[in-house]
């Protein structure tokens, strides 16, 4: 298998992981409050599906914890998404545009990531 080259994640990635975690957080929310059990996959099996992610990444194979069958990465995210989506208001989304922007705006005076910090926690604590 030849090395990949990897890419250093950026703001934007970082942006729509947290509004995915919020997604599935608040739909998880929604299903305890239903009364419904949550999944509870083997440790042998989330060990796997680590390895599998860690091995093929988005390209190649991941393990459904439901069935316990390989299915490409993709569509895994699929569902991830179609699970993630619904419980998200239409702010949410655009926050991650928004931030982009601003966090590019603080950025682009002295390209220096220092002042991006500076300007979370300026917009944190105020």
């Amino acid at each position: 298998m030849p090395a990949c080259r990897r890419r250093r994640p950026t703001p934007d990635d970082t942006l729509l992981l947290a509004v995915a975690v919020k997604g599935l957080a608040a739909t998880a929310l929604t299903a305890v409050h239903d009364g419904r059990s949550a999944p509870r996959p083997q440790a042998e099996m989330l060990r796997a599906a680590y390895w599998r992610a860690a091995r093929d990444g988005t390209r190649g194979q991941s393990i459904n914890l439901t069935t316990g069958r390989l299915q490409p990465a993709t569509r895994h995210l699929d569902e991830l998404w179609n699970t993630a989506l619904p419980a998200l208001a239409p702010d949410d989304l655009t926050s991650v545009h928004t931030a982009r922007h601003r966090h590019r705006h603080s950025h682009s005076h002295r390209h220096r990531h220092h002042d991006v910090v500076n300007h979370l926690i300026r917009q944190t604590t105020t």
